[in-house]
């Protein structure tokens, strides 16, 4: 079978939720204080997560290009790409920073580079998917009670 058919047969509001899901779990893994000898055993899981959340996160991109309303589709796309742009930008953070200490004579500008990069991968990618996952349920749910209205 192959990688087209699966996609179609995929659900986009399961892909959303699933991601949602894996988020919660990634999240609450750097939230919820375990002990040091948890935290070693379950930073391959939260790896694993992360890797999930990055397809998901292309999944839904794909899937959300196939919206017949416009301003679903488009959430769905920024939505998915917040989700691919956690794990882009954190490779980017580390091959800057790896440049920075290879080049010295150009630190400057990939330090900033490098901060940026985290920047986005921690702080504005995610909470750019958080808000675009809670309008996309707040447009279902507004879409949802207009039908049952009429």
């Amino acid at each position: 079978m192959s990688i087209k058919k699966i996609i179609n047969k995929i659900s986009i509001k399961t892909v959303l939720y699933a991601s949602m899901v894996t988020f919660s779990l990634i999240l609450s893994f750097f939230i919820i204080p375990f002990p040091d000898s948890i935290r070693r055993v379950l930073f391959p899981v939260a790896g694993g997560f992360g890797m999930i959340f990055l397809i998901l996160g292309a999944i839904l991109a794909l899937l959300g290009k196939r919206e017949k309303i416009k301003c679903q589709r488009v959430l769905y796309m920024i939505t998915g790409t917040a989700a691919i742009s956690v794990f882009l930008f954190t490779i980017l953070h580390n091959l800057f920073y790896a440049l920075a200490i290879v080049f010295p004579k150009t630190i400057v500008l990939f330090e900033i580079l490098h901060v940026s990069s985290f920047m986005i991968s921690l702080v504005i990618a995610p909470i750019i998917f958080m808000i675009g996952s809670v309008s996309i349920l707040f447009l279902d749910y507004k879409n949802s009670k207009t039908s049952k209205n009429n």
